[in-house]
């Protein structure tokens, strides 16, 4: 009998609970995001002191774009927020909740942190874009209201006629929230309110319009699924330039490649829920069903 097989060692072992931080890897992105914007938030209220030092060294300034050291704060921004109110944090981690959690299922925890987090440095930079195109003079930023309001938008475009609790009480279609969303930030911009980025949220609003309509996957980013994605690329090139017209071989060879898209289609229909397939993969999806009952009603 081996050391690790007596009762006592296996009880030692196999009783340890995980870490927390095993539990928060373990977590869904949107609940990792909650849970370190509720870090800073405390940590700053806790030891930031009366000069919230804490969220003072994760904002964005105007002066960050000559100070390259600086430039990381693109992004910490976008988890700082002001112990000053709690309303600010807690508003925006209401809509990710509720929301994100969709936006999530439907295109993966890991594109869903790209897409977050991409959106955060989105919104920062044009936010310093336009301080020096325009002079508007503002010190600072902060918040993740521009990746929250992505976020949403995202799920609106996605879902468009799900229906949403306007204010917890009025069940409307989401198109009508995203009309308000827009509308209201779009009169909100023209007033002289400082304390409520307004063109930081319609900047969120447009990358997640860029996001939807151009069909952008930022899973690509990496060096191994770019070479994964155009490998597939010139196999999919390389079948169809194999086709002959005339042989009879063309529709038995398209046919096929249809059907190996629909198969990993089904294969990701079956893992994740039909939330989690994007448009392209819908239309796959139903034309491999259109073909299936064409065959069936022969």
């Amino acid at each position: 009998m081996g050391f690790s097989d007596r009762h006592y060692e296996q009880d030692s072992y196999s009783d340890r609970s995980p870490s927390i931080f095993q539990h928060f890897l373990g977590a869904s992105a949107v609940l990792q995001i909650i849970l370190l914007n509720g870090f800073f938030f405390l940590l700053n209220m806790f030891v930031g002191g009366a000069e919230n030092w804490v969220t003072a060294n994760l904002a964005l300034y105007s002066s960050d774009l000559t100070r390259p050291w600086f430039w990381w704060h693109l992004v910490s921004c976008g988890f700082a927020h002001s112990s000053a109110g709690i309303g600010h944090i807690l508003g925006n981690m209401f809509g990710l909740f509720f929301l994100g959690r969709v936006v999530e299922d439907h295109y993966g925890k890991f594109e869903f942190w790209r897409f977050y987090v991409l959106s955060i440095l989105f919104c920062s930079t044009l936010w310093l874009a336009t301080n020096i195109l325009f002079g508007t003079e503002k010190a600072s930023v902060l918040g993740a209201s521009g990746a929250v309001t992505a976020v949403i938008l995202l799920y609106i475009l996605n879902f468009p006629h799900r229906k949403i609790l306007f204010m917890m009480m009025f069940p409307v279609p989401a198109w009508l929230v995203g009309g308000l969303v827009i509308g209201l930030n779009v009169i909100g911009a023209g007033t002289k309110d400082d304390n409520i980025a307004y063109d930081v949220h319609l900047y969120g609003a447009l990358f997640a319009a860029a996001y939807f309509y151009l069909q952008w996957n930022f899973q690509r980013l990496s060096l191994h699924d770019n070479l994964e994605y155009y490998r597939q690329r010139r196999k999919e090139a390389r079948a169809q330039k194999n086709f002959k017209i005339f042989s009879g071989e063309e529709g038995e060879q398209e046919m096929q490649l249809r059907d190996a898209k629909a198969d990993k289609v089904l294969e990701k229909l079956a893992a994740h829920g039909k939330e989690s397939l994007t448009k392209e993969e819908e239309k796959i999806l139903n034309d491999y069903s259109r073909r299936m009952q064409q065959k069936h009603n022969r």
